[in-house]
């Protein structure tokens, strides 16, 4: 019985070049017909994750978790833990900008309350001018509406 997979440089070039050029080992298993991931520095044991530094398989005795990530043990685990830091103060900020698109849109509508308000007086007197400051303060409530729409999306 044939293999079920074979990669060649011939009939797959890009696999082949990402297969030949990763620092991991990459098994056709013929039984299970599937690819298994070795690890780097155990080409017999199977890998169990990919270090987010360097990406090489790693097995049971060569990872550490660093965080939420896996890295190659005494080798990665600064990087990796840079990247988690990274990552971490992403999250912090992400929910930072949703507070201050709310507080923005809420700061929009106490601007643009006044120019309705006396733009709508000033129609009774004055219509020109009262345009004016209507169009600027159904602007800025405008503005107000896409922020807070923006802040919701965030949350």
């Amino acid at each position: 019985m044939k293999p079920f997979l074979y990669i060649t440089q011939k009939n797959c070039p890009v696999l082949w070049m990402a297969i030949t050029a990763s620092p991991t080992t990459l098994v056709f298993d013929k039984e299970e017909r599937s690819l298994n991931m070795k690890c780097f520095n155990h080409r017999d044991a199977d890998a169990v994750g990919v270090c987010q530094s360097c990406h090489r398989g790693l097995c049971v005795d060569c990872y550490a978790e660093v965080g939420n990530l896996l890295a190659c043990r005494n080798r990665c685990e600064e990087d990796v833990a840079r990247w988690d830091f990274i990552a971490q103060k992403s999250v912090t900020a992400y929910s930072a900008n949703y507070k201050i698109y709310l507080w923005t849109s809420v700061f929009l509508v106490v601007v643009a309350l006044p120019f309705v308000v006396v733009g709508s007086f000033a129609m009774l007197n004055e219509p020109s001018s009262g345009i004016v400051a209507l169009f600027i303060g159904f602007v800025f409530l405008l503005f107000s509406l896409v922020l807070f729409r923006t802040a919701r999306k965030m949350r």
